[in-house]
Order: structure tokens, then sequence, then C-alpha cells
């Protein structure tokens, strides 16, 4: 299977949530049309129906309960690597070398 691309689980994860595309393009501040065709390329992509249509709005079907819990992984795994930068960047977690070499000492005294 391909990478599955991260935009259109968002959008398939608000489709969940909102219970229709309506809600989802709502909360995502875009068309309808838009939401519809990226679930529809994921689901082309899964190879899987992910959600029946129905006169109002839409309910999950097996699938799409597996790929939410992919997402959620993916969400979780994300936090983690931020919260693990963060440490790094403001030195509360990771490490620091210090290297030494031997060097040539002049003696400044000219002897």
């Amino acid at each position: 299977m391909r990478e599955i691309n991260q935009k259109r689980l968002r959008y398939f994860h608000e489709v969940l949530v909102h219970g229709s595309i309506r809600g989802a393009a709502d909360s995502l501040n875009t068309a309808p049309s838009v939401i519809t065709r990226q679930v529809a390329l994921l689901e082309e992509e899964l190879g899987l129906i992910l959600f029946e249509r129905q006169a109002r709005g839409v309910a999950p079907t097996e699938a799409a309960f597996h790929v939410l819990e992919y997402w959620k992984g993916c969400q979780a795994h994300q936090e983690q690597l931020t919260e693990k930068l963060r440490a790094v960047e403001s030195m509360d977690a990771g490490s620091v070398r210090i290297v030494a070499s031997e060097g040539l000492a002049l003696d400044v005294t000219g002897k």
C-alpha cells in the first residue's frame, strides 16, 4: 500500500466527527465538493468504502474505524515528536557533546 495522504486523513476525520460532508466543510472552512473529492480519493487509495452515504449525512463503515485508529496513532506519534523536539530545543532533554583535542602549545615567554 502507498503512503496515506495526511490531508485526506484530516478531511476523513472531520467527516467522521461531524457525521456529514457539510459539517466537515463548515469546520474546515472549505467547500463540500473539496471534502467529497478528498474522501473519494482516500477511498480510492485504500480500495475501500469508508462512508455509506445517507439522506442526512454519512455513516462510517467498519473500514472507517480501522482508518480512525490509524489516524489517532499518527496524531499521537506527531504529538510525541513535537514534545521531544520542544524538549531538545529548550535544553530540557538531549545531550551536549564537548570535544577537546590535544594541540600544540607554544611557550609565550619565548623560551
